[in-house]
């Protein structure tokens, strides 16, 4: 009813917006709230797939524990809000930057930009992943690892050209012929 959505007031429009559709709200709601429960679902499995990698199966098994239990987890998983989704959002543009960083494969450079670009549709909170995955590039570059590029030679060079190099290529990958 539009003049319950001119009253400003989010309760009394939810409140007309469940009286106007009494015989098939409740269907609504659990269709938004199973859609929610499997974003959580997806998210979990991110979670798993990425501690398994960093850690060994031992390591994914615990982190999935850890956040099978996580009263966030719990309290969101459930909900129809966009908590879930900008978490998985998030996490998901985290982990495939990671990705990314350490192959430099056109497929994974794919993968990272939709995750960010749907971490951007979600919610404005996700304008603090540049940051993060700078930090995350920069991270990887002083520890030794390769980043943007499939070949081992980078790991001889100092850390400050490794470093310097990674981001200044940061958006553009490489190919494995290059």
């Amino acid at each position: 009813d539009s003049a319950s959505a001119a009253t400003g007031n989010h309760w009394i429009a939810g409140e007309s917006f469940m009286r106007e559709n009494a015989d098939r709200y409740h269907r609504v709601f659990v269709a938004a709230r199973l859609v929610v429960a499997l974003l959580s679902v997806v998210l979990a499995l991110l979670v798993w797939s990425f501690a398994r990698r960093l850690y060994g199966p031992p390591g994914g098994l615990l982190a999935l524990c850890f956040f099978a239990f996580m009263p966030e987890a719990l309290a969101h998983g459930g909900l129809a809000t966009l908590d879930a989704a900008t978490a998985l959002a998030i996490f998901a543009s985290i982990y495939t930057w990671w990705i990314f960083a350490r192959t430099g494969r056109w497929r994974a450079w794919i993968w990272a930009a939709t995750a960010i670009g749907l971490s951007a549709l979600t919610r404005f909170a996700s304008a603090a992943l540049g940051p993060i995955l700078v930090m995350l590039t920069a991270w990887l570059a002083t520890t030794h690892r390769p980043v943007f590029c499939t070949d081992r030679t980078t790991v001889s060079r100092s850390s400050g050209t490794r470093l310097r190099r990674s981001m200044t290529s940061a958006l553009t990958p490489r190919s494995a012929f290059s």
